[in-house]
């Protein structure tokens, strides 16, 4: 099993493939809506594009491979 924490990131801005025995989590992060005459002065979050990839084991079942996004974590299951 894999999971992700994601936090601010919507399920329609990532993009997960699987291909050669290669899982590819991909996804952007967009800036969060601010308040009117409101001005940040501190922000921890990376904003934009991003990319990971993760080698499986030659025992997973490619086909069987299920994902679930829920509050922020992404679970991908990866059953042999």
């Amino acid at each position: 099993m894999l999971k992700a924490e994601l936090p601010g990131v919507n399920r329609e801005d990532l993009d997960l493939s699987l291909h050669d025995g290669v899982l590819t989590l991909a996804g952007e992060r967009r800036e969060e809506k601010t308040f009117e005459n409101a001005e940040v002065h501190r922000s921890e979050r990376f904003l934009g594009k991003f990319q990971r990839s993760f080698t499986l084991p030659a025992a997973v079942d490619a086909a069987k491979v299920q994902a679930s996004f829920k509050d922020g974590i992404l679970t991908v299951t990866l059953p042999k």
